[in-house]
């Protein structure tokens, strides 16, 4: 009984703290699995996107990603937008998932290594 109140009580917080966004469709299949290191091809394209970017900081995009903008809605897959919408989501969304702007380019920098993979299949 009281592990059924205890899953009931974190619902109700969860769901009053997170706002999910109505009237979207499309979203990732399911929740990636975060690794502590970069798959090879996502480490690929990041670098060729972004020479010289640090596999750590990409890697913490997808952490934030995750993390952040998972916590209050269903994650989009990242070929969802496109390359030009994505900075513009990133800009409104960043404050109300309370990053800085480091952490919105790193989450950027993800979403858009992680999207040339998706795209070129």
């Amino acid at each position: 009984m009281k592990i059924k109140f205890v899953i009931l009580t974190l619902a109700v917080v969860g769901l009053t703290f997170c706002k999910s966004k109505k009237g979207s469709t499309e979203t990732a299949a399911a929740t990636p699995v975060v690794k502590e290191e970069l798959a090879a091809d996502l480490k690929t394209s990041a670098e060729a996107r972004y020479p010289g970017v640090a596999s750590a900081d990409i890697l913490e995009g997808q952490k934030l990603y995750t993390g952040k903008c998972g916590k209050c809605h269903e994650l989009f897959a990242v070929d969802y937008k496109t390359e030009e919408k994505w900075p513009k989501i990133m800009d409104w969304m960043a404050p109300k998932a309370n990053m800085d702007d480091a952490q919105k380019q790193k989450t950027l920098k993800y979403i858009l290594a992680a999207r040339d993979i998706k795209v070129k299949k």
